[in-house]
């Protein structure tokens, strides 16, 4: 799978609306349980900071993939606008 296709794709999921219902609701549970956590009970308290920040890096691998795919995309329409100027006008690649 190329940048491009991987990109739409992450694309696709960010805006799907059951991803993020999932995402919404993982996230509220640990924040429900992180308030009914212990003061004292730093250990639970440190599993759910990680769970939150899990969270937190799957949805930016999926917006880094997006950008990823938008910047080739562009990548590649500017190389084939610039070919066809260049060949319009006459210049040998």
């Amino acid at each position: 799978m190329d940048n491009i296709q991987r990109g739409e794709e992450a694309e696709q999921l960010l805006k799907n609306p059951l991803l993020k219902a999932a995402f919404a609701g993982v996230r509220d549970k640990l924040i429900e349980k992180l308030e009914e956590t212990p003061i004292g009970d730093i250990d639970t308290q440190h599993e759910i900071a990680l769970m939150l920040q899990t969270i937190k890096t799957v949805r930016k691998y999926l917006e880094n993939w997006v950008r990823d795919g938008q910047l080739e995309a562009n990548k590649e329409a500017t190389g084939t606008a610039w070919r066809k100027l260049m060949k319009r006008s006459g210049v040998k690649l």
